[in-house]
């Protein structure tokens, strides 16, 4: 089978105790079935505190909110006692994700990694997948359903093609994703009519001109506040988010009284952010390597564009609100921080992914008119 994985994927290695923000604190780590059974199985001491720190639920306990094996140190008991093969598959996997389609499986890293993101930031180089032959995998990881296979051709296109247009350093970021928002819209009528061969056609009589044909009708002040209140519904996965959040509309709350001023604190910005501007690109291309193949089985095409792109402006919106509290700086570990943060709120929490997507479907602030405007400012 073909394995695809991001340029930088190989160089991950996990920080452990120089680690600043574990993935061991804060969150609850899910026992898998089949280590459930080896902790069971484990002799000793340590084997009577694995299954003394496992809830009835399948979960590691936590003391306070770290993970009951996380040692002072910072590093996990049970690699140090047992070695990496007795990690749970939470443990081992993450921050690493999956996809499989047809023959494909195509491999990636979360940002909610601080490591994984500064791999990403590290330079200004283009996104570009590695491909390789592995060998079949014995049990299958993240399958897509038989019966959506049709799509994977199409999709699989409309994705490298939306990449495309985000890399066309001959326009600036903002008008690459409004010709990416347009033409996502246009692989969505494809998808809806269930003519999924139809995208190779659309691909090559594309005419980017068609994302133009803009006609102001949305004030940028407010339409922060509403996708404010979107998030602010979320489940409470990440206490850095809701001060990260609360911050941001403070700021602009005091700081902004009109569309004008919110504009003028982003051009500010804008203009410092410029020769990294590289980062933004490989955000918005980082949400729809890792979230468009799905569409594959609910054909949600759209909803994942919007979804990136309301990802993009909310962080747009933090990264300028950190700059000026910073004293107008903004460094290489804040653009990290920023990213960790989001991402660990959002993409840790299905619940919180399903509300947003409901919001794309039917508030207005996310409409595609709405969102082109929100971009361009």
């Amino acid at each position: 089978m073909l394995l695809r994985v991001p340029y930088y994927y190989e160089n991950f290695f996990c920080q452990a105790s120089k680690c600043k923000h574990s993935c061991c604190v804060g969150w609850e780590i899910d026992v898998d079935k089949e280590k459930e059974k080896y902790y069971k199985s484990v002799p000793g001491s340590f084997g009577e505190r694995l299954r003394r720190e496992m809830t009835e639920d399948d979960k590691f306990r936590l003391k306070g909110e770290r993970c009951a094996f996380l040692n002072e140190e910072n590093l996990c008991d049970i690699f140090i006692a047992l070695g990496e093969d007795a990690l749970c598959e939470t443990c081992s996997e993450y921050p690493r994700f999956c996809i499989r389609y047809g023959n494909i499986m195509e491999r990636g890293l979360g940002l909610s990694c601080e490591e994984a993101a500064r791999l990403l930031f590290l330079e200004d180089v283009p996104f570009s997948l590695v491909e390789k032959e592995v060998e079949e995998p014995e049990e299958e990881e993240m399958p897509v359903e038989e019966k959506y296979q049709k799509n994977c051709v199409g999709v699989e296109q409309a994705r490298d093609y939306a990449i495309r247009i985000l890399q066309d350093r001959t326009k600036s970021l903002e008008e690459r994703m409004v010709i990416y928002l347009f033409f996502a819209k246009a692989v969505q009528e494809c998808l809806n009519y269930n003519k999924p061969e139809k995208i190779a056609s659309l691909i090559e009589t594309w005419n980017p001109e068609d994302a133009n044909k803009l006609e102001k009708n949305c004030d940028c002040l407010e339409a922060f506040y509403e996708r404010v209140a979107s998030y602010e519904q979320f489940e409470d996965v990440n206490a850095e988010w809701k001060e990260t959040l609360a911050v941001t509309k403070a700021f602009i709350k005091e700081h902004a009284k009109n569309e004008k001023e919110y504009a003028g604190l982003h051009k500010e910005f804008r203009a410092y952010y410029e020769s990294r501007i590289f980062e933004w690109e490989q955000i918005l291309i980082y949400f729809t390597y890792r979230h468009f193949m799905w569409s594959i089985e609910d054909s949600r095409f759209f909803n994942r564009a919007q979804y990136a792109v309301s990802s993009f402006l909310m962080i747009r919106d933090m990264d300028m609100v950190r700059f000026f509290l910073n004293g107008k700086e903004y460094t290489k570990a804040d653009r990290i921080d920023v990213a960790r943060i989001y991402s660990t709120e959002i993409e840790h929490s299905e619940e919180n992914v399903e509300m947003l997507a409901e919001d794309f479907d039917f508030e207005e602030v996310y409409s595609l008119q709405n969102l082109c405007e929100q971009v361009l400012l």
